[in-house]
């Protein structure tokens, strides 16, 4: 078996324009042939010039050309999610933050990587630069904030250390001061230069903005009244009423007003003497983001899945934009005022923010991606992460989107009916039309696992109490709970099974609950048929080979054990993972044997029982690994909210 990249012209979704994007063939890891989903989105930020805009996602930076909206290029590297990314003042590098404990400094102009900045022990959550640019800040959960040289990468300081994690660093606007927040909702400004602390916030502190000469500092949070303080005495000079608290702050450009966004509504204060200046309208879903445009004569105003558009001074509503098909999460205006970008889970909307007219959408973001299935033809492929959507898994094209936030899916043998998991019931649905078929209830606890026999004739459903219930698939009726009546009576520490597998032949069921050992049972008569003697492990996903011959187990211990199904023995454990094993899939011929953890995919021979390759790219754990039945490529979902697909042979 050889791990190819090999060229696959593979589309996928398309935007309102028409236009295909051409992305699912960006940076791919060496040995992928296409990737779905661009990641979870985190956030939207436009060079100074506003010739590009970033958009941060779980799975790197993809930049964009700021007048056609057409894709440059993307950033990737980080081994693990990126969570910032800043530009230069000259709009020449970016820096980004990284779970991996790095930031990394790239060129804006070719997207080239220039220099990795090491040193942190945790997760770095925040990257800003100094306004003169010689200076990069990043803050980690590793408690400390440091301060790098901007040209050569070389570390110039630390601020002294804090009793948390660091969650955000910025600098004031004359260069002077460095903000940070951290962990257990505090704040502190410190000395850029000396490293020596202003000013200690207290506790409740969830956003913190300077004013134009950096001399005043507005502090809010949940619950908690906006603050404006003197960063010079270190002294409050106003706390505005207590119905400013809620979710957002932002300063208008001249720093002269401050916009807070409550739980329905967004006022208007001066920064100076605090006085309320304007109360907008009520919003109907409440406000979770607010942003000034660059001239300060508009405010942006996220009204759940809408974005409204106010004046400043009469406080009179200018527009609202078209509805995302999810509540916004972040705004942001080009430099020059004239498009209003805004990003929901699975989109980014660019407007034109004076005419109030769309532009374009860029979309393919996912949330973490839990499950995956192919069809019996290998011509869809199913994919659940809060949406369920079919894909054409020739052309990457999506073919229906289920509008139901599912926990688990399986497709028929047919390929003519898709189940998905939602809360205590499990439905049915016509994958052409996306027709609602039926609704099998009575679970009594969340859907956790689906699996169809390979005949079609039933539907085991795994549940969160640790049951699993055999449905009729055609009739939809009830037929049994597992564990039931048995001939020969398992061990009395048998626990109801949380993981199961049909074999081949759909004769029987095999079962695990963590700690215990298998447990294999008839399908027809729910009876106890045999169990594989106790191995010390933690096994939660079972697979059958293609002949029915062995069964994987994967374990939370990162390891993959192999069981003869006829001898009812063990025979083998595979090296372990670095993380816990999520899934096991043979391939259709039987000869390699696939095995999710952390972050990669391992690939088995079955005969040798060696390793055959390790597949890396993704930046979340992978959750699930599906071979297609044809044998020739292999797909992997992951918490990185993409699906990497893999060409084997």
């Amino acid at each position: 078996m050889k791990i190819t990249a090999t060229l696959l012209t593979l589309l996928t979704l398309f935007l309102q324009n028409a236009h295909a994007q051409e992305d699912t063939q960006w940076a791919l890891p060496e040995g992928a042939i296409a990737r779905f989903g661009k990641g979870t989105l985190k956030g939207i930020q436009y060079s100074p010039d506003g010739a590009r805009f970033a958009v941060v996602s779980s799975l790197g930076i993809g930049l964009y050309d700021a007048a056609t909206y057409q894709g440059i290029v993307l950033l990737i590297g980080h081994t693990d999610a990126v969570n910032s990314v800043a530009f230069s003042p000259d709009g020449k590098t970016i820096a980004t933050g990284s779970d991996d404990k790095t930031a990394r400094l790239w060129s804006a102009t070719t997207g080239e990587h220039i220099t990795t900045l090491t040193g942190h022990r945790n997760d770095v959550k925040s990257v800003a630069f100094s306004p003169d640019g010689n200076t990069i800040a990043t803050g980690s959960y590793d408690t400390t904030v440091r301060l790098w040289d901007a040209k050569t990468g070389e570390l110039k300081g630390r601020l002294p250390r804090y009793d948390a994690g660091v969650r955000a660093v910025s600098f004031s606007p004359d260069g002077n001061t460095i903000a940070t927040m951290y962990h257990s909702k505090r704040a502190r400004l410190s000395d850029a230069t000396t490293g020596e602390t202003k000013l200690e916030f207290p506790p409740g502190i969830s956003v913190l903005f300077f004013d134009a000469a950096g001399k005043v500092v507005a502090t809010g949070g949940h619950y908690r009244p906006v603050h404006l303080w003197d960063t010079i005495t270190g002294g409050l000079k106003h706390i505005l009423p207590k119905h400013t608290t809620g979710t957002s702050i932002a300063l208008s450009p001249d720093r002269k007003i401050v916009a807070t966004g409550g739980w329905d509504t967004v006022h208007l204060w001066d920064t100076t003497t605090g006085e309320l200046k304007h109360t907008l309208p009520k919003h109907t879903t409440g406000t979770s983001r607010i942003a000034f445009s660059p001239d300060g004569n508009t405010i942006a105003s996220a009204d759940g899945k809408a974005v409204r558009l106010w004046d400043t001074i009469t406080g009179e509503l200018k527009g609202t934009l078209p509805e995302h098909t999810s509540s916004v999460i972040t705004l942001a205006y080009s430099p020059d005022g004239s498009v209003l970008a805004s990003a929901s889970r699975n989109m980014v909307r660019l407007d034109d923010a004076r005419t109030i007219t769309h532009k374009r959408t860029i979309t393919g973001f996912m949330m973490a991606v839990y499950d995956i299935a192919f069809s019996p033809d290998g011509n869809t492929l199913a994919s659940s992460n809060g949406l369920v959507r079919l894909w054409d898994a020739r052309t990457g094209e999506i073919r229906l989107t289920l509008t139901v936030r599912a926990t688990s899916i399986a497709l028929s043998p047919d390929g003519k009916t898709i189940a998905t998991g939602v809360r205590e019931a499990l439905y049915l649905w016509d994958t052409i039309t996306g027709e609602h078929r039926a609704t099998l209830a009575e679970h009594g606890d969340w859907v956790e696992d689906i699996a169809f026999s390979s005949d079609g004739s039933m539907i085991a459903v795994g549940n969160q109490n640790n049951t699993v219930r055999l449905w009729d698939a055609r009739t939809g009726a009830y037929k049994l709970t597992l564990p039931s009546g048995h001939a020969e009576p398992p061990p009395a520490t048998l626990r109801p099974p949380s993981g199961f597998a049909f074999s081949p032949d759909a004769s029987t069921i095999a079962t695990v609950n963590s700690g215990d050992p298998v447990h294999l049972w008839d399908t027809i008569t729910g009876e106890f048929k045999h169990t594989f003697p106790r191995q010390p492990n933690l096994a939660h996903h079972l697979a059958f080979s293609p002949d029915g011959s062995m069964l994987a187990t994967g374990d939370y211990n990162g390891r993959v054990q192999l069981w003869d199904v006829k001898a009812g023995t063990y025979r083998l454990t595979l090296p372990a993972h670095t993380g816990g094993t999520y899934r096991v899939a043979f391939s259709p011929d039987g000869t390699i044997l696939a095995g999710s953890a952390d972050k990669t995919v391992r690939l088995w021979d079955t005969i040798t029982w060696e390793n055959r390759g390790i597949l890396t790219g993704h930046t979340g754990s992978v959750t699930s690994v599906a071979f297609n039945p044809d044998g020739r490529t292999l797909v992997s979902a992951s918490e990185d909210g993409t699906i990497l697909v893999w060409k084997v042979d």
